[in-house]
């Protein structure tokens, strides 16, 4: 399946042929393109050349679904999930066609591919995007279904929730970039995914993007702009758990105080009435501290 931004000349969406592109294939075929008069056409190789076309011109700068599915002997081209046209009556065959590329195709015989143009290699002037190959054919309704998940509003949050009713995550989308803005994970903790910064050349472009953690910490994601691949990321000291933020041993229980006491004795005095040697006890408390 593919979305295309049909601008200009229009040109190749796919193609094959059995040598690399750039050289000169016996056997090209330019399997979905945009004709010089704005019309879609499509078609696997067979060995003979009748391709569908579309009944309007698709080159007026808007996206396009296009869909080319074959079962059996039989071709279906689809256009914006509505089906165009069949093309019956003959297998296919590109065995030999082992070279293939998107926007890109190598007609062998320019004149004989309808609205083509002259030049047997051409390349595609305009955008494609969400390009997808299955191993077994689409049928009417797989191809509206995906015509109109494709183009229904968006949406700028959604949430999934356990079988118990509990949330277990929660994303919010950045609708103008297409992409994802924050994630709430079934902690409750939310991630936030920072804008995308592309630099680089030619032959070494190169994207990154900062996710923040629900503790606001950054971490910094660097990939191939080209090949998408993982580069390198960088995360922020101290992240992992440190022995302080272990918990300690528990506290033990202070013991009870002790006594310490002193003794004195009374005695009569000549001037006062007798007393009887009553021993007297003067007693202080004391905590022992903790080694």
């Amino acid at each position: 399946m593919v979305q295309e931004l049909l601008t200009g000349s229009g040109g190749p969406l796919l193609g094959y042929q059995d040598k690399a592109l750039g050289s000169a294939s016996t056997t090209g075929v330019p399997v979905l393109y945009v004709g010089t008069d704005g019309k879609l056409r499509g078609q696997f190789a067979t060995g003979s050349i009748n391709p569908i076309t579309s009944a309007t011109a698709v080159n007026d700068g808007k996206w396009h679904q296009v869909v080319l599915s074959s079962m059996g002997s039989t071709q279906t081209l689809y256009l914006d999930g509505a089906k165009v046209a069949d093309l019956t009556g003959k297998q296919i065959d590109a065995s030999l066609l082992t070279f293939n590329q998107l926007g890109a195709a190598y007609a062998t015989t320019p004149a004989s591919w309808p609205a083509w143009g002259t030049t047997a290699q051409r390349s595609y002037a305009g955008a494609i995007d969400d390009v997808s190959i299955y191993s077994g054919p689409l049928g009417a309704a797989a191809v509206a279904a995906h015509y109109k998940a494709g183009t229904a509003p968006p949406t700028s949050s959604r949430r999934s929730h356990l079988p118990s009713g509990k949330a277990a995550a929660s994303v919010t989308y950045d609708v103008a970039r297409d992409r994802v803005k924050e994630y709430t994970d079934g902690n409750g903790g939310t991630w936030k995914v920072g804008t995308p910064t592309v630099y680089g050349g030619d032959t070494d472009l190169r994207r990154s993007v900062e996710v923040l953690d629900p503790s606001n910490r950054p971490s910094l994601y660097e990939y191939d702009a080209i090949g998408g691949w993982l580069l390198r990321y960088g995360q922020p000291l101290g992240i992992e758990a440190r022995d302080d933020d272990a918990p300690g041993e528990p506290t033990a229980t202070p013991p009870p105080p002790t006594e310490s006491c002193t003794q004195r004795t009374r005695t009569t005095r000549p001037s006062a009435p007798p007393f009887p040697a009553t021993p007297a006890a003067r007693c202080s408390s004391a905590t022992t501290p903790r080694a």
